[in-house]
């Protein structure tokens, strides 16, 4: 779809509010305010406009919202628009970054039905409005052709312009803000005073968003004006007023103008500074000048220039591939034209898929579900994680690759793929070896997975058998380390900044960060595509990097899984690991026990690592202390109790994994947070619903045409467990009233898959949660009677009643067939009141169904702990019965524990500790 952009040459904008100014101001732009626009190619093809000079237009616009939150009905509807007050900007000229100047309008406004209706500028008037204001103050001659319009949560502000819905095909989702990604917004200005061979130029707008440009830690405006020591202005020192001003906007603009104009102006300031910081620091590291979209993008092309200076690691080497030219026909053109393409080689492409298979995600699993008792918990990350794993690896011989299944050829740094069985001891309390399920990795004790070298080499050092089915090796150079030198540079740079500094912070980002870029697009992540619109699955795929890599990506996610499991299982076994997320654990394991657990062969290799990179072979780092946790499902934890410092020590953060559960907007601290999501847990019930606050994404915006406001919906609370282990000593906290148990490994994935199963089952049909000993009782019974059962027999079962029932059954259809040591020795009368008196339900009627063509199946009676007392009782009864030919003659361990507290052994110190 062909869209224009236009920008007037002449036009009015108020400089004030309508409501304090009479009139607008009148602007006027020439073709002498543009520099030359470069000169066309052969065959008319349009020029490229050059990297340099460029202006920054940092934009910002305030606005008011009518409702806090619209439902999500309303927005559909289109009812959601906010009134726009005021457009600002700040510009920076390339040309002398001492040239700068600001200013802000306001739309007109009329009143429609009693409500005030803004009209709203176009981007074409936005960006007139911004150079003309420079010519205007003397503060540019000649403006050039490209243009940054750089914004901060451009999501916010971008659905402002009149013209917004023509922008969307200029813009890309990303990360869920709008961003100019590979094309720009060619914004045209004509003259039509002037000579008509040179009445107009072409704007090349490339739109930025500062929050995908800044570190992790500080992704708000107020801290990247702090780090840049432009502070944000204060609307009041009373900080409820200055809450009330934020969300009413309207207000402050009538009452004090030049605060409001102030405090508008200097948010866009901080971007406009802070994107030119980004332009002369990509500059200055890649000679490239441009604001790249995201930060990351910058340490991939750091990465790869690095590469690029020694003819050992040319990029293509390093990643195994090749260039090959083919010929693709042009359709616009009509005919073939040579392209050229990046490839793996043909024997790296053979083991791409075994590669991709054995990539898998950060190791996340809850050990602990409810309260935890009460002791010193230490939360504990891997220093630099993924950046000390890349480090490790060499340079592949991607020509040679080695296909082999002998397992002593895998070694902890051999870089390694397979396939494999395994088992684990039975004493193993967490598998190393990750199984992908529709529901995330599991560690079971036994099964097949796809998995690389370095959990391999674990695996054998807790004793596991592995049976190697499919496997290759590429040898690798190792005095070589195409992610180490890189690595090691990146840190010593960061070592070279100010504690807290943008550029200590920048190079902290650049270091964490790429990882990631060598697993982009292996797993298929789905994207709005915003160009789509009016298809409804406008969906694409999320493209791969340039250094994207499979089997570097798998290699690096299995060496920080494998190092975190030998830690966790180096713990001593009266200590307790409560909870694992990505490259962190949280135990009550004491400072020796962690320094033990730390001696082993994965744990030396990462900290030489760490040492060569960084100076410090320090492997873990302590993020969080407290008293008491509390754990319900895989990155669903808080703090009970928080940990009492010492004199004079700072008070440790608190714990806190929310579990997807959001927290209301006025929650805004962590105490609060904490204290709202501990009351959800203990106070939830199975109708416990929560409503959530979110702000309206970018494919509500782009679909319904609306801006970004508050919107509410309402969803199920769910804070049960996940059941990716297995409970297994089952307790109560008399202290909270509440069911808590410790967990270990499935035997198996089938099983984790069953009791999901029939978790979900027995949920739907009978709605509780696991608060109470009782509820854990009512779940365990229906395990153990559904896991005896085939699936036909299941779903009788379920129309029906419990394994009582099923022992009525088998008990009547013995006495009709004179099996098991009954026979019709009495009435249907008394048998049905023999059975009742041992505690049976059951009915003439229920006898009488024991037909002769209903046979008698023996070992189909679910062993609980009522049919094991009632059958004793009738035995009592009828000496002749024989109890064995009702229940299964397998003896393996229920899917769940029974809740005894009076069989309680030794391992039950984590529990017994609870009260």
């Amino acid at each position: 779809m062909k869209v224009n952009f236009t920008a007037p040459s002449e036009f009015e904008v108020f400089l004030e509010p309508p409501s304090i100014t009479v009139a607008p101001v009148k602007y006027s732009l020439s073709q002498n305010d543009f520099v030359t626009p470069p000169i066309p190619t052969k065959g008319k093809k349009v020029a490229k406009i050059p990297p340099a000079p460029y202006l920054i237009i940092g934009f910002d616009t305030e606005f008011q919202t009518s409702a806090q939150n619209y439902t999500h009905q309303e927005m559909i509807a289109g009812k959601v628009k906010n009134t726009i007050l005021s457009y600002q900007f700040h510009a920076i000229y390339s040309g002398n970054t001492s040239s700068c100047w600001q200013g802000i309008a306001c739309p007109s406004e009329e009143v429609i039905d009693d409500r005030i209706t803004e009209k709203r500028l176009s981007l074409g008037e936005f960006i007139s409005f911004a150079i003309a204001e420079g010519v205007r103050q003397g503060r540019i001659d000649k403006c050039p052709l490209r243009i940054y319009l750089v914004g901060h949560f451009t999501r916010a502000d971008i659905p402002a312009f009149s013209d917004f819905q023509d922008m969307r095909f200029f813009l890309s989702n990303l990360r869920n803000t709008f961003s100019s990604t590979d094309i720009y917004m060619p914004v045209k200005i004509t003259f039509p005073e002037e000579e008509e061979d040179s009445s107009e130029i072409t704007l090349a707008v490339t739109l930025r968003d500062t929050m995908l440009l800044t570190p992790a830690t500080s992704k708000s405006l107020s801290s990247i004006g702090d780090l840049l020591g432009k502070n944000k202005v204060i609307l009041d020192a009373d900080p409820e007023k200055e809450q009330f001003y934020k969300e009413n906007m309207r207000v402050l603009r009538d009452e004090n103008w030049e605060l409001f104009k102030q405090y508008a102006i200097t948010d866009a300031e901080i971007c406009a500074v802070y994107a030119q910081t980004i332009i002369e620091e990509n500059e200055r590291l890649t000679q490239i000048t441009k604001i790249p979209t995201t930060l990351t993008s910058i340490g991939v092309d750091l990465l790869w220039k690095h590469w690029e200076k020694s003819p050992e690691t040319i990029p293509l080497k390093v990643l195994g591939k090749e260039s090959v030219s083919e010929q693709v026909f042009d359709k616009k053109r009509g005919y073939y034209i040579k392209q050229t393409r990046e490839i793996y080689k043909e024997l790296v492409h053979l083991h791409v898929p075994l590669a991709t298979e054995c990539y898998h995600g950060g190791r996340n699993e809850q050990y602990w579900f409810g309260p935890g008792y009460a002791g010193e918990w230490h939360d504990y990350d891997l220093s630099s994680a993924y950046p000390t794993a890349m480090s490790l690896l060499g340079l592949p011989d991607w020509d040679n690759p080695i296909i082999t299944n002998d397992i002593q050829q895998y070694q902890a740094e051999t870089f390694g793929f397979l396939m494999a069985n395994f088992t684990f001891p039975d004493d193993i309390r967490y598998p190393s070896i990750p199984v992908r399920t529709d529901n995330g990795l599991i560690f079971p004790r036994s099964g097949s997975a796809f998995f690389c070298a370095p959990e391999l080499a674990l695996a054998r050092s807790l004793g596991a058998e592995i049976t190697i089915k499919h496997g290759v090796i590429f040898p690798t150079d190792n005095s070589v380390h195409p992610f180490g030198d890189f690595v090691k540079d990146c840190i010593q740079k960061r070592k070279a900044q100010s504690k807290g500094s943008l550029k200590e912070l920048f190079w902290k980002e650049i270091t964490n960060s790429t990882y990631g870029k060598t697993a982009q697009g292996l797993m298929e992540k789905r994207v709005y595509d915003m160009r789509e619109r009016n298809d409804q699955n406008a969906m694409k795929a999320l493209p791969p990097s340039k250094i994207t890599n499979p089997f570097y990506a798998a290699m690096i996610t299995s060496m920080v899984r494998a190092v975190l499991g030998e830690i966790m299982n180096n713990i001593p076994k009266h200590r307790m690991v409560f909870s694992c997320t990505t490259d962190g654990f949280l135990t009550d394991a004491s400072e020796s026990d962690i320094t033990a657990a730390q001696d082993g062969e994965l744990c030396r290799i990462f900290s030489n690592s760490r040492a060569k990179i960084s100076g410090d072979p320090k492997i873990l780092e302590e993020k969080h202390k407290v008293a008491q946790p509390l754990g319900w499902r895989t990155r669903g934890q808080a703090t009970l109790k928080p940990f009492t410092p010492t004199t004079g020590e700072k008070p440790p953060s608190l714990l806190l994994a929310k579990g997807g559960i959001r927290a209301p907007r006025s929650h805004d601290t962590d105490e609060l947070q904490n204290k709202f999501i501990t009351k959800l847990f203990f106070d939830r019930s199975p109708d416990s619903i929560v409503v959530y606050e979110y702000f309206s994404s970018v494919r509500d915006i782009v679909t319904h045409d609306v801006d970004l406001v508050g919107l509410t919906i309402t969803k199920r609370l769910n804070m049960e467990f996940d059941w990716k282990r297995r409970p297994s000593n089952v307790g109560y906290s008399k202290e909270y009233s509440h069911l808590a148990f410790a967990t270990k490994p499935w035997e198996t994935v089938a099983e984790f898959q069953q009791i999901r199963e029939f978790w979900q089952e027995f949920t739907k049909t009978s709605p509780l949660c696991l608060k109470n000993t009782d509820h854990y009782k009512m779940f365990f019974q229906h395990v153990l009677t559904l896991s005896s059962l085939s699936a036909s027999e299941r779903k009788y079962l379920r129309k029906r009643d419990t394994a009582i029932s099923r022992l009525r059954q088998s008990l009547t259809r013995a006495r009709r067939h004179n099996c098991a040591g009954l026979s019709k020795t009495n009435t249907d009368l008394q048998f049905s009141d023999l059975l009742k008196s041992c505690g049976i339900p059951c009915s003439v009627k229920d006898v009488e169904n024991a037909r002769p063509k209903n046979p008698f199946i023996p070992n189909n009676v679910p062993a609980t702990p009522e049919v094991v007392e009632c059958l004793n009782s009738l035995k009592k009864h009828i000496g002749s019965l024989v109890i064995e030919e009702f229940l299964p003659l397998e003896s393996r361990e229920p899917l769940l524990p029974p809740y005894d507290p009076s069989k309680f052994d030794s391992a039950d110190i984590f529990l017994k500790r609870l009260n």
